[in-house]
């Protein structure tokens, strides 16, 4: 019986063997070298998102590699415009990385649902400096999503697969009837 619990806390459940012990999709337990084509089960807007002709992510530099409800991955090179006084990568342009991402991501699912969503919150730990000329590649995956809220995880890693940032979002799900700082809320991606 003791090995059967074992068993089943390794797998990500409780003791019972019934319940999972979290609701998230763990990335870690997948082959870093195997991209997984879960955009099959969902739309991608990665194209679409690219081709706005301003906003954040064109300023930024960044391209959206994948957007669906499920996934949200992104490249950026460092450019000297990422850079704060000590010549390494301004914390702002990795929480605002993975704040975008995690937004995209939880937008994507909220709409469905004819709902939009706005950032509540971003924890972010920088962990490793970045210099100019670096190519990073970031990636978002949901923990929750429920009506009222999300939360997502993201991490910004560089070439060689190490964690340069890591963070977590918590997101409100707003109805398509609420107004955001006085106006109807719009978006590029928004359908009415």
């Amino acid at each position: 019986m003791r090995d059967r619990a074992r068993a089943g806390a390794d797998a990500g459940f409780s003791a019972a063997g019934a319940r999972p012990t979290r609701t998230r999709r763990c990335e870690e337990f997948l082959p870093r070298d195997t991209h997984y084509d879960w955009a099959g089960m969902s739309q991608d807007f990665a194209g679409q998102l690219n081709q706005q002709p301003e906003g954040w992510v064109q300023a930024m530099g960044m391209t959206i590699t994948l957007a669906t409800k499920d996934e949200v991955r992104a490249e950026l090179t460092v450019g000297h415009q990422h850079l704060q006084a000590y010549g390494i990568v301004h914390g702002g342009v990795h929480c605002g990385v993975i704040e975008t991402l995690a937004s995209i991501g939880a937008y994507l699912f909220a709409r469905e649902r004819g709902q939009h969503v706005v950032g509540l919150e971003n924890t972010t730990s920088f962990i490793r400096a970045v210099r100019a000329g670096a190519k990073l590649h970031a990636i978002a995956l949901p923990i929750t999503r429920g009506r009222r809220t999300q939360v997502w995880q993201a991490n910004v890693l560089d070439e060689d697969e190490r964690i340069m940032a890591s963070g977590r979002v918590r997101l409100l799900c707003l109805e398509a009837d609420q107004e955001l700082a006085g106006e109807q809320v719009k978006g590029e991606l928004h359908q009415g």
